[in-house]
């Protein structure tokens, strides 16, 4: 009997432990909106201008060559443009890209700076609409003394202006943080952040109805690795670890993150394996209280040093109970890491979209991207996984499990279904280089690479001797050639046009048919068909 006794007060104590964190009904942790200020200034220079990297190598549009700390994406709902930040690994900037045809051709728009110089750990990205018509970009700086505040800037639809706000400006230290905007018609922004150095009321989720002028915030208590999103309604989704990393926990607000109403904390993955980044998203189905959610995490099994992906999925259906530990995808030879997942911001749409990274841990052979998606109907259904990366490349994946993850970003409007993915690919000792963008309405790789070639090559015929060569940009090793190969004729000069009289490189004249022109960009070697008439 007294073992039984000591027995049931463990257990309790056990769960206790387990329900000490979250948010609570109170407005004891409470602070009213205010206006937070810096004395770090942010400097921005405006580029505008597109993208010109070849698409070396498949159909992937290559948007930036940098070594990589974190990129982030998002898209409008009306017009299908598509956003994206990202922070440099090794210089102290933020850039800003956007795509205005679903992805395949990108403009470098802005680059920013804080007057106190910062490398940017972590980013995000929000585009509001309505009253709210910005895009809202997040960034992490180390602060004046190396510690974390999160500074933002908000940009116009139209790239006339901007301002900055910051969110934080005091001596905590945040680690990581977490963005988002609910649907009303002033669209409020919202943001989770946390300081991983330590326990206790460690973390606050503030909220801006004024487009990032002014924040209110709340405490919450023992969150590591937060994620918040919100859906079609007054629902606000959060998932997060324990700081012991022994536990997945969710918990939802039903009125815009307001204290007072949060609801009962969820632990849905309690043991001894560590636990990373979980990211949480419900089916964009109304109403938002009973919408199908989904909770996948990065799990380190049995702590052994293989990391395998996870998944807890809720189902009204079900009475609004979670089913937990299931495998996403899990291997004992392979590494499962960073998962992403989102909806699809349309009103009823059932389906999410996720994306992962798989990997050989000794580092030996290529690594993956790979993307799934499921439904509300059939949550356990995870369609057979697609490759994202093409053949022959790797991905970057020596980064921490907070950053450089691949990114689900849909645009709305596309000529196929589903979502598009943000990825880095491997650089030297698979530090993450070059941000690049794949999805399932890309043209193939020989349909850019001509559509490239006429951007950069006009050729026409101005009498029936010479052919006119017309560059948009410099380019240099211009030659012609016949169909066997042969060399014809080569062309010193980097001027912009070239006009070729018919003749080989000894003067003879050469005979009606089918040449070939080469020349080189800075970026990349190209060849092209003409057809020359006598």
């Amino acid at each position: 009997m007294v073992k039984v006794r000591i027995l049931i007060i463990f257990f309790f104590i056990f769960l206790i432990q387990k329900s000490d964190a979250g948010f609570i009904n109170g407005f004891e942790n409470y602070q009213p909106p205010r206006e937070v200020n810096s004395p770090v200034e942010l400097y921005g220079t405006f580029i505008n201008q597109e993208v010109e990297y070849p698409y070396d190598w498949g159909r992937d549009a290559l948007i930036d060559t940098s070594y990589l700390y974190d990129f982030d994406g998002d898209y409008d709902e009306n017009t299908g443009w598509l956003w994206v930040v990202l922070a440099p690994g090794f210089d102290s900037v933020f850039r800003i890209y956007r795509s205005t045809d679903r992805g395949i051709h990108w403009t470098l728009c802005y680059e920013f700076y804080h007057g106190i110089k910062s490398l940017y750990p972590k980013v995000g990205i929000v585009l509001g609409r309505g009253d709210s018509n910005y895009v809202y970009v997040f960034v992490l700086h180390k602060g004046l003394n190396n510690t974390g505040d999160i500074g933002g800037v908000k940009i116009k639809f139209d790239l006339s202006g901007w301002s900055d706000f910051w969110i934080t400006w005091d001596n905590d230290t945040i680690n990581d943080f977490s963005v988002c905007k609910d649907f009303r018609s002033n669209y409020w922004l919202y943001c989770i952040a946390s300081n991983e150095n330590r326990g206790g009321y460690n973390t606050k989720i503030y909220r801006s109805s004024d487009y990032g002028r002014t924040w209110d915030s709340q405490a919450g208590y023992n969150i590591y690795d937060p994620h918040i999103v919100f859906g079609t309604g007054s629902n606000l989704f959060v998932t997060w670890v324990r700081p012991t990393r022994d536990t997945v926990c969710f918990q939802r607000n039903n009125n815009y993150g307001t204290p007072g109403y949060w609801l009962e904390l969820r632990n849905l993955h309690i043991s001894p394996s560590r636990k990373y980044c979980p990211k949480v998203s419900p089916a964009f189905t109304t109403p938002d209280s009973w919408a199908t959610t989904w909770v996948l995490y990065e799990i380190d099994y049995n702590n052994t040093g293989d990391m395998d992906i996870w998944y807890a999925v809720r189902s009204h259906a079900w009475g609004d109970t979670w089913r937990k530990m299931n495998i996403l995808s899990a291997s004992s030879l392979l590494d499962e890491r960073v998962p992403d997942v989102k909806y699809y911001k349309s009103t009823g749409n059932i389906y999410i979209n996720a994306a992962y990274i798989i990997y050989d841990s000794s580092y030996t052979e290529t690594s993956y991207v790979y993307s799934r998606w499921s439904d509300a109907n059939n949550p356990f259904d995870f369609h057979e996984r697609n490759k994202v990366n093409d053949s022959g490349t790797q991905v970057g994946t020596l980064f921490s499990s907070k950053t450089c993850g691949p990114k689900i970003i849909y645009s709305p409007g596309a000529p196929a279904p589903g979502g598009g993915v943000l990825y880095a690919r491997a650089g030297i000792f698979y530090l993450p280089k070059g941000l690049y963008f794949d999805a399932p309405w890309f043209p193939s790789a020989i349909e850019r690479e001509k559509e490239y070639k006429a951007k950069i090559l006009k050729i026409k015929t101005i009498s029936q001797k010479e052919v006119v060569f017309q560059f948009t940009k410099e380019v240099s090793d211009i030659a012609i050639y016949n169909l066997e190969g042969r060399l014809v004729k080569s062309f010193i000069n980097k001027d912009k046009q070239v006009i070729w009289n018919g003749k080989d490189k000894s003067g003879k004249e050469m005979p009606t048919g089918v040449y070939l022109i080469k020349f080189k960009t800075d970026k990349k070697e190209f060849t092209q068909k003409f057809i020359f008439l006598r």
